[in-house]
């Protein structure tokens, strides 16, 4: 668990071996922070489906990758972005615990 803010993140994953969702194919983006001398790792989930609008498309286009564009997400790797990290309470089977979660990535400056 992390302070709420801004981290610098750098893709270190991208894991397409998902269960389809609700919406079709999910592919979850695992990124790498350090906090406090640490390395940390987090992880956003979206449907493949990358347009302006879902999680991960924000993600490519704070990579500088333009809508449209055709790629194979192992060329993703190592790209670094900005994240802004929110704890949040999470709930699941009856039981509930904090975790630091992606609310938002950006273009890193």
């Amino acid at each position: 668990l992390v302070p709420d803010g801004l981290y610098d993140m750098t893709l270190k994953k991208v894991d397409e071996d998902l269960e389809d969702g609700k919406f079709g194919k999910k592919i979850r983006f695992i990124y790498e922070a350090e906090y406090q001398g640490k390395k940390i790792e987090l992880a956003r989930t979206g449907y493949a489906k990358f347009s302006p609008l879902s999680k991960l498309g924000a993600d490519l286009k704070a990579m500088g990758i333009p809508e449209g564009v055709s790629f194979d997400t192992k060329d993703l790797i190592g790209q670094k972005v900005r994240g802004f990290l929110k704890q949040t309470e999470l709930e699941k089977d009856g039981q509930k615990w904090k975790q630091s979660v992606i609310t938002d990535v950006l273009k890193k400056a």
